[in-house]
């Protein structure tokens, strides 16, 4: 899986710029991708193709490798609260030659059918942030947006989309979340089976300076 080309200059300052965990996910997507051939392929997609969707996309990196490697087997959309993003996402689209839809939208609250994605991707605000308001404002193109996950564990945003994940995830669809140590993996990954019935896999982990990363695999028992 080829990383794709991204304009720095478009991404600008509201955008967050492809970084060491966009680059882990990437690599992980990599590692699993006759994995997402079998699952889109064979189990997803009811023979007009599988349904590939990102949340928190960003410079748009992540989509673009989806679809450049999966081609016509997947319709591959976009989700950003940031409209700067979503735009910024279409442009690597269309840098490196592929066709997806961008939604900007918060999460998944906008989709009304369920259990019909076969593909999740989640880069999520994971970072630990100041309890105050300013740290997570309602200006949808504040950068801060991007990695502010709340106080605590940083997981507020996690936990937040883990039932929307549940409603919207197909039967035999996955779910790749991208965590840093201290969002405490394994007890989402509890969660994640005591609630909403999903065990996980670990598909690679990442130690850079200051961070241990981690993307963890779900899918229903």
């Amino acid at each position: 899986m080829d990383t794709p080309d991204w304009n720095s200059k478009s991404v600008g300052d509201n955008v967050y710029e492809p970084s060491e965990d966009t680059f882990l996910l990437l690599d992980a997507l990599e590692k699993d991708l006759d994995a997402l051939n079998k699952t889109i392929v064979q189990d997803g997609g009811g023979g007009g193709g599988g349904l590939i969707l990102e949340l928190g996309s960003g410079s748009g990196v992540l989509t673009a490798a989806m679809k450049k490697a999966l081609g016509s087997n997947v319709h591959c959309v976009a989700v950003d609260i940031n409209p700067a993003a979503c735009l910024t996402t279409l442009e690597t689209c269309s840098l490196n030659n592929v066709d997806v839809d961008a939604v900007n939208a918060d999460l998944l609250n906008w989709m009304w059918k369920s259990r019909c994605v076969d593909v999740i991707l989640f880069n999520p605000p994971y970072v630990r942030s100041m309890a105050d308001d300013d740290e997570r404002p309602d200006d949808e193109n504040y950068i801060g947006r991007a990695w502010c996950g709340g106080p605590e564990d940083g997981a507020d945003v996690i936990r937040e989309v883990l039932p929307q994940i549940d409603r919207v995830l197909a039967d035999n669809g996955v779910f790749y979340l991208l965590m840093i140590d201290y969002n405490r993996p394994e007890e989402i990954a509890k969660l994640m089976r005591d609630e909403y019935s999903m065990g996980h896999t670990v598909v690679m982990s990442r130690r850079v300076p200051g961070e241990s990363l981690v993307v963890y695999k779900f899918r229903r028992l």
